[in-house]
């Protein structure tokens, strides 16, 4: 039962935050996760080779869409001055903001400035005037088990969560902290960049999965963090688990699939082989030898975990 909650909640991540629209040039199919490959090189596994070189579409389509983009940051620009905005709004929008919530309105200015009224509501509620800290996690920083490790090889920030090895469980104060990890990644969430969010299902159990979670993340990442997920994997799924997603996946378009991999064995040696540092790679293969219990993090963490920037409130 807990593996068939977490799947609707990964399921319904995607759908709504790394949609990408019909029509794209990238239409190639993606294998489902009970057609990966195991125990084979890139050079001898034609599924692995044919990830590979969807991986490298995607990352072209991605560019692709933000040059299209460009085309309507002028009229956004000026729709967006005459509003008045607080010193953390004039802040938030910069051209690169701007450019995100064209992505996902097609460069439709008018649409875009609508998404963006509703963001600046939500982060008046939630974002400005708030310290970027977790205070739980300044008393334990193993409270919550999701935190940035840097820039990937790719230049994306590598973010890197497993639900059994944090120690607090309230959605609320999870969803909290999440949101505080983003903000402080990418500058108040005015820099440009992509994520590359590396889940953990290791040990999965009932207490690690809320429904409300997905259910209050999922909008909020779609309306006021687009295009901001270059690519999420689960990594270690239970075989239940991966069962049930081999079967979803086909209800799926094939481009927003692209974004989400199911890793296990050889293939997800070679996945952080290739887009991680050395380091995170290190992390990873440490990580995934341990068994997630809550706390357990390899002895590298404290090195390559990026502090959130306590930088006062955002006023």
């Amino acid at each position: 039962m807990p593996l068939v909650a977490f799947a609707v909640c990964v399921v319904l991540l995607y759908r709504w935050f790394v949609r990408l629209p019909p029509g794209s040039p990238v239409q190639a199919d993606v294998p489902t996760a009970d057609a990966e490959p195991t125990g084979a090189s890139i050079s001898s596994a034609p599924a692995s080779a044919a990830a590979a070189e969807a991986a490298d579409e995607l990352e072209q389509f991605i560019a692709a869409r933000e040059a299209k983009a460009q085309s309507g940051l002028g009229a956004l620009r000026s729709r967006v001055e005459a509003l008045a905005l607080t010193p953390a709004q004039q802040a938030f929008l910069s051209d690169h903001t701007l450019l995100r919530y064209l992505c996902v309105t097609e460069g439709d200015a008018a649409k875009a400035l609508v998404k963006i009224q509703d963001t600046l509501a939500w982060r008046t509620q939630h974002i400005d005037n708030r310290p970027c800290a977790c205070r739980a996690c300044e008393a334990d920083p193993d409270s919550h088990c999701f935190f940035a490790l840097g820039p990937d090889a790719r230049g994306w920030e590598l973010m890197y969560a497993c639900p059994a090895r944090s120690r607090r469980k309230d959605p609320d104060g999870g969803l909290a902290h999440m949101y505080m990890v983003f903000e402080s990644a990418f500058a108040r969430n005015s820099a440009p960049g992509k994520i590359a969010w590396l889940i953990d299902l290791k040990n999965l159990g009932l207490r690690d999965i809320d429904p409300r979670t997905a259910t209050t993340a999922v909008p909020v990442f779609a309306n006021h963090y687009p295009e901001r997920l270059g690519q999420v994997c689960l990594l270690d799924a239970p075989a239940v688990f991966k069962f049930i997603y081999s079967r979803i996946t086909p209800l799926v378009d094939p481009l927003t699939a692209r974004k989400v991999r199911m890793l296990r064995g050889e293939e997800q040696a070679q996945y952080l082989a290739r887009y991680l540092t050395p380091a995170q790679a290190g992390f990873m293969r440490e990580a995934l030898q341990m068994k997630a219990t809550p706390g357990s993090l390899p002895a590298c963490t404290a090195a390559l975990r990026r502090p959130l920037l306590d930088e006062g409130a955002f006023s």
